[in-house]
């Protein structure tokens, strides 16, 4: 095209073609690029809003972690607590029936001070002597404490089950003897069982008994009962219980039988 062509009416349409399509390509340049910006936006704000999630998600297991530590740590705190307080009643509950156990059989009468009750068992026992009992033992428990009957002594005739009183004096005669047994009661009444146990709550006053009283003694027959109340009635009362080795017939051995049961 030459220049005197530049300024005909075909030259300006072609120009101004040619700008618009300059324009055109020039507003697509644009749109192009705010479109890439945008895209670029749109991804930044997805990873900024997960990684936000992701941090709430981390903070609620860890709070999660942290209330399970906690409550172990409480429960493991109680226990241990409840377990420490638990331990010494538990030894002392094992403890109490071995130290039961053992004073009973090393030592009848070493009792405690809640053994109210004072009896005397005599005759075919082990252990003759003086016992404490607690409130509400019977004569089976009396006898248990005295270390059992000995050997070929016969109990059968002989109430086991009854309960004891304070001052109680038991006797237990042996086999195949028949009233050889006194028990005394309030007031020097005797009572008398053949063969088997005298109870009773004091002695045998010497100066009040009868005949068949004494003759309930350990040791004592007719004879012996018939010279003791010769003695009485020829010397008068008994001063003291030592007086009845001056009756015929009871010398230190006799007399040693005897003393346990009597008194003026």
């Amino acid at each position: 095209m030459t220049p005197d062509n530049l300024h005909t009416p075909e030259s300006k349409e072609i120009a101004e073609i040619l700008e618009r399509i300059n324009q055109a390509s020039d507003h697509r340049r644009f749109s192009l690029g705010k479109f890439s910006e945008r895209i670029s936006f749109s991804s930044n704000a997805s990873d900024t809003s997960n990684s936000r999630k992701n941090a709430i998600s981390i903070s609620s297991n860890q709070k999660r972690a942290l209330l399970i530590v906690a409550g172990l740590a409480i429960a493991l705190a109680v226990v241990l607590l409840f377990g420490a307080q638990a331990k010494p009643s538990l030894s002392t509950i094992k403890a109490a029936p071995d130290s039961a156990e053992d004073s009973s059989e090393t030592d009848p009468t070493s009792r405690s001070s809640n053994y109210s009750l004072v009896v005397d068992v005599q005759g075919q026992v082990q252990n003759p002597g003086v016992y404490q009992l607690p409130e509400g033992a019977r004569v089976g428990d009396a006898i248990k404490a005295a270390g059992g009957v000995r050997e070929g002594s016969d109990t059968t005739s002989v109430n086991l089950a009854r309960f004891l009183e304070d001052g109680e004096q038991i006797y237990l005669s042996g086999p195949g003897t028949v009233g050889t047994v006194g028990t005394v009661g309030t007031g020097g009444e005797a009572l008398q069982s053949a063969g088997g146990v005298g109870f009773g709550r004091g002695r045998l006053n010497l100066n009040r008994a009868s005949e068949n009283e004494l003759d309930g003694l350990p040791g004592v027959g007719p004879v012996l009962a018939k010279r003791i109340v010769a003695y009485r009635t020829e010397h008068g009362n008994f001063g003291s219980v030592s007086e009845l080795q001056k009756v015929s017939g009871i010398g230190p051995s006799k007399f040693s039988e005897l003393r346990d049961f009597v008194t003026v």
